[in-house]
């Protein structure tokens, strides 16, 4: 976390975790990735061994966002628990996204989405999206 990798360390990350099945936490908080962030959020749909996510402090944009939120609803991911999103400019459109997400996803457990501009809007499609996932027991809306 608070380190100054920046895309072309996202895309070596990114071929690493294709290959590599033994990496289990992913901490790249308030690094500086912006662009290649999609390209990690790829290679992380295809790795199985991941169950902790740290993306907090990203300032990815929406195409980025989708590709996350791909990840949470991708069932082969059956490992992952716990995903930190927070303060990442999430608005209300990544929200639906990701509230979709995990309304398919089984696995997770523990999800922060604090400190982004969710608002009554992403409230409700978060809501609605717990109201059939009984697998999240931790939900941090923190300052939204």
């Amino acid at each position: 976390t608070d380190n100054d990798i920046r895309d072309e360390g996202a895309l070596a990350l990114a071929n690493m975790m294709v290959s590599n099945k033994t990496v289990t936490d992913i901490e790249l908080s308030t690094s500086k990735i912006s662009d290649d962030a999609k390209r990690i959020a790829d290679a992380i749909s295809t790795n199985v061994s991941v169950t902790t996510l740290n993306f907090a402090h990203l300032d990815i944009g929406q195409d980025c966002a989708l590709a996350f939120a791909d990840v949470l609803a991708i069932t082969a991911m059956n490992a992952t628990a716990e995903v930190n999103l927070c303060n990442m400019n999430i608005g209300i459109k990544d929200m639906k996204i990701i509230a979709t997400a995990l309304h398919n996803n089984k696995t997770i457990t523990s999800i922060n989405l604090a400190f982004n501009n969710v608002g009554d809007d992403g409230a409700k499609e978060i809501a609605t999206a717990l109201g059939t996932n009984k697998s999240v027991s931790i939900l941090s809306l923190t300052d939204n």
